[in-house]
Parts: C-alpha cells; sequence; structure tokens
C-alpha cells in the first residue's frame, strides 16, 4: 500500500512537473479571483451593516 502511493505521488509530481507553469498560472488567477471575491463580499456586507444601522 505505502509502496503504491509513493507511486501514485510521484506521478502526480511528474505531471506537475510537466505543466508547473501553467498549473501555478492558473491557481495564481484562481486565488486571486477568490481574494477579489471575498474582499468584494466583505466589503458589501459591511456597507449594508452601516445601512441598516
Amino acid at each position: 500500500m505505502q509502496y503504491n502511493i509513493a507511486r501514485e505521488v510521484r506521478k502526480m509530481l511528474e505531471l506537475m512537473n510537466k505543466s508547473t507553469k501553467a498549473n501555478v498560472l492558473i491557481f495564481g488567477i484562481w486565488a486571486m479571483g477568490l481574494l477579489f471575491a471575498l474582499s468584494a463580499f466583505i466589503s458589501a456586507m459591511t456597507n449594508f451593516i452601516s445601512i441598516l444601522h
């Protein structure tokens, strides 16, 4: 079982090495989009709360 997991991990690492640049780019864009959405949501919530009070 341990050997199997190690082999899978090695396969995954090889795949990642092949497309590391693309993965980093996609992940960076995704993370930035997530942060942007989160900050927009927080500012909208604070605006909503300030309107209510």
